[in-house]
């Protein structure tokens, strides 16, 4: 299989479809397993192609790791949702961050402001 076949496969069956029933019928044991194996052998594949110094099969290797392979398994059983579908939530919890940031960011002013810890140029000495 090529490089390019692997993230087709990962790219179309599992992230965009969030289909582990393929790959769970190719491979004969569950999905998230068999993502596991994927990125277990390609980062041994990796290694060797180091050793080799075919550092651009590498790369392309890595690129393949990154974009397909690592997040169809961070992503596993995330079901893909509108951003619509939760706007009040969305704007909550945006809101609260907002707030929150700010808050915590004046708290460490007035508790620097009160140690005497002031951020000022220097005072130039003639």
């Amino acid at each position: 299989m090529t490089i390019a076949e692997i993230y087709v496969t990962f790219q179309f069956l599992w992230i965009e479809n969030n289909d582990s029933k393929s790959l769970e019928t190719k491979y004969g044991y569950d999905g998230r397993e068999a993502t596991y194996n994927w990125y277990s052998s390609l980062k041994k594949i990796d290694s060797s192609l180091k050793a080799k110094s075919q550092f651009q099969e590498g790369a392309a290797l890595i690129k393949v790791l990154q974009k397909a392979v690592e997040p169809a398994y961070n992503y596993y059983g995330v079901e893909i949702k509108q951003v619509r579908e939760n706007k009040f939530s969305l704007t909550f919890l945006l809101s609260f961050y907002l707030v929150y940031t700010m808050w915590y960011g004046f708290g460490l002013f007035y508790l620097f402001d009160g140690l005497g810890i002031v951020v000022s140029k220097p005072k130039k000495t003639a």
